[in-house]
């Protein structure tokens, strides 16, 4: 038995398994730290020679071996940039910093990442500060309070931990000590950038335009909260976020466009233009985490023609984890690397082979093969979308197929546009958003289905995910060791997924008798939505695109079209950006904070009065506070009190439950921030409640 599994059992994808390794051994170390990491090494390093010399099944070895070098590393980077920083929890650190990035977060707000020396300490870290001119380069002398990460499986904490900050920081007092003057070449084409984003905004404007801008640019910032919405119900999101997709369709166009002139066979010169195209295009898309791991991933991919040989998607997926994580090893944690890597995974390796199993029966055409790949790549990204983000889209199958012609055609014209340094004026955008128009359609006609989108609780998702993963793999090693093809793995998997289904199902039927508050902060103001049995009801202490969008996927997420009541808890010049920012929420009474000392029983399920600073509530016995922190001595002692805005001098009592809603507040003994991560209190008919 042995010989035969030592004859069947092949690693012909040394690359990709090497990356896996990796991959697993930097994320499990980077949960258990620097001392278990390497015990654990140890206990590998023997079963790895175990497997070598006593069984003597190579392939196992070989992977063992790699995990086992995966923990050692890990461990000692954890151990020098990880385990340091731990002294400067609570404390409070002159620090001598460069600034890596700088986001406008709006209300004269910046998000600076720097990195620096703390006395003696190094640190990475994020802060919020007002706009004083900062930009990237430049260098600073900052007062900077530190804590320790708050919540460290939560989505926000992974990407900050993905970023490599491993500390909470606020600022005392921040002062730059000289300007950085940048590459020019860098500087060149971020200018460049926001010329030809100049021309795109002169020639359209509204949903058109931000879908064009999120589309190319991977900017954001003009779609409304509707359209941004029902991109994600749709499960198209990632035609928003500019990663292999779009670099895919950029160099296919490329090497079209040098095999008509001519230069099929010149492989040297065809991976040196494709190289340069690539790297330009990474600067030019603002070197976000996602489009270095592509462009990488891209490298690898066109850098197999040097060698005349057919890519293994396996080898060149791995080869590019490989690289990417030696380069920065928190990017274990990167939702978005996980993402693109089992999409990647599942359109390159999967959808071949069930095409082939396919093939054995009827005929499969291009247009098919790309369904199964669209279908394949949206299979293997649900799990981590259901943990990530709460829920997945049914529909992200078709609609990636619907849309994608109608992508390529607006990604080709604006192409054109940037290649062209913009000459063909604003015909280009005006143009593009002629393809978009077909895009939209097909989104608001998706979206408005009710059970499009199938959100889950990541208590369920996590501990079910390992299962079906341990399933999956136990049958794939079956299944090679037997022979038996493609067809037992493609059964797992759909057992696994209706098992998925199931389990939600009963889930959503042992809770349909609770009521949960579900609070979310943008850093400025909050929205609080009351969830119960039959209905919904929202209260949001602003108007802002934020927590509008929030709104909408509470709404989507809960299967609600309309909300029983809306209070806008907004000064009356507000009412005005009402209609446009709100536009689409539907609710059968809205309420602003004007419309003083109104009562309301909620069909029966709790009661709610609305003051002139407040919102108190009752459900079932637990009393509940929405106000701001400055009214907090006169309408504290309730059970479950929210607080929004920032009043420093303000006095606020602790509650059973208290939660703050501004970004502030990083330590506050007693209570809870929502701004650092979402909240949830779940309310039974005893009106027993807990925090989640």
């Amino acid at each position: 038995m042995v010989l035969t599994m030592k004859k069947q059992i092949t690693l012909r994808n040394k690359l990709a398994a090497a990356g896996v390794s990796v991959f697993a051994g930097f994320f499990i170390s980077s949960f258990i730290g620097s001392t278990a990491s390497f015990v654990t090494t140890a206990v590998l390093l023997l079963c790895g020679a175990f497997m070598m010399f006593v069984i003597r099944i190579r392939a196992a070895a070989f992977v063992i071996t790699a995990l086992a070098a995966a923990f050692l590393m890990f461990g000692i980077y954890s151990s020098m940039y990880i385990d340091s920083v731990s002294v400067l929890y609570g404390s409070v650190r002159q620090v001598n910093a460069k600034i890596l990035s700088v986001e406008n977060t709006g209300n004269d707000n910046l998000r600076i990442t720097a990195e620096g020396d703390a006395e003696g300490i190094f640190v990475r870290f994020s802060v919020y500060y007002k706009d004083l001119g900062f930009s990237a380069g430049d260098e600073i002398k900052a007062e900077i309070k530190f804590s320790e990460q708050q919540d460290p499986v939560s989505y926000n904490s992974n990407y900050n931990f993905a970023e490599g900050i491993f500390v909470r920081a606020s600022v005392v007092d921040v002062e730059t000590i000289s300007a950085g003057s940048g590459m020019y070449i860098f500087s060149a084409i971020e200018a460049y950038r926001e010329h030809i984003k100049d021309i795109v905004y002169s020639g359209i404007s509204g949903d058109d335009l931000g879908l064009i801008l999120a589309m190319f640019f991977g900017d954001k910032s003009e779609l409304s909260p509707r359209l941004s919405e029902n991109i994600r119900k749709c499960g198209l999101s990632h035609i928003t976020a500019v990663s292999g997709m779009h670099f895919a369709l950029i160099i296919t166009i490329l090497m079209s466009l040098l095999d008509l002139i001519g230069l099929r066979n010149r492989y040297k010169l065809r991976f040196f233009i494709a190289a340069v195209f690539i790297i330009v295009f990474m600067v030019f898309f603002d070197l976000t985490s996602s489009v270095r791991r592509s462009g990488i991933m891209m490298l690898f991919y066109y850098g197999s023609e040097l060698f005349r040989r057919k890519s293994s998607s396996l080898n060149s997926l791995g080869a590019a984890m490989l690289v990417i994580l030696l380069i920065e090893p928190c990017a274990c944690r990167d939702p978005g690397l996980m993402l693109s890597a089992c999409a990647a995974y599942g359109a390159g390796t999967a959808a071949p082979a069930v095409c082939r199993a396919i093939e054995k029966h009827i005929p499969v055409s291009e247009r098919f093969g790309s369904l199964i790949a669209s279908v394949c790549a949206a299979y293997f990204t649900i799990p981590l979308s259901a943990v990530m983000f709460g829920g997945f889209s049914l529909w992200s199958p078709i609609t990636t197929l619907l849309v994608y012609p109608f992508f390529t055609a607006a990604m080709v014209i604006t192409l054109a546009l940037a290649l062209t340094g913009g000459l063909i004026g604003t015909a280009a955008p005006v143009t593009a958003a002629v393809c978009v128009r077909p895009m939209r359609f097909i989104i608001d006609l998706f979206s408005g289905s009710r059970y499009g989108y199938i959100t889950i609780d990541s208590e369920i998702i996590l501990p079910f995910t390992a299962v079906s993963a341990a399933f999956i793999s136990a049958v794939v090693i079956f299944a090679r060791i037997r022979g038996k093809g493609i067809r037992p793995v493609i059964y797992s998997c759909v057992i696994s997924f209706c098992a998925l289904m199931g389990t939600v199902t009963a889930d959503k039927i042992a809770k349909k008798d609770l009521t949960e508050i579900k609070i979310y902060s943008d850093g400025n103001d909050s929205l609080v939505a009351i969830v119960y049995p039959s209905g919904i009801s929202l209260f949001a202490t602003d108007v802002s695109d934020d927590l509008s969008s929030e709104a909408y996927g509470i709404m989507s997420g809960c299967g609600k079209d309309q909300a029983d009541l809306l209070c806008v808890m907004a000064e009356q010049k507000h009412r005005a950006m009402y209609s446009d920012v709100f536009d689409g929420l539907k609710a059968s009474e809205v309420r602003y904070l004007e419309n003083t000392d109104a009562g309301y029983d909620i069909g029966g399920n709790y009661t709610v009065r609305i003051f002139e600073d407040a919102v108190l509530a009752d459900i079932n016995g637990v009393s509940l506070v929405i106000c701001d922190v400055a009214a907090a001595d006169i309408y504290g002692g309730q059970d479950i009190a929210i607080y929004s805005k920032y009043k420093k001098s303000a006095e606020y009592d602790i509650n059973n439950v208290t939660i703050l809603c501004d970004r502030r507040y990083p330590d506050t003994a007693g209570s809870r921030n929502a701004y650092y991560d979402k909240v949830s209190i779940f309310i039974n008919k005893n009106g027993e409640y807990y925090v989640k």
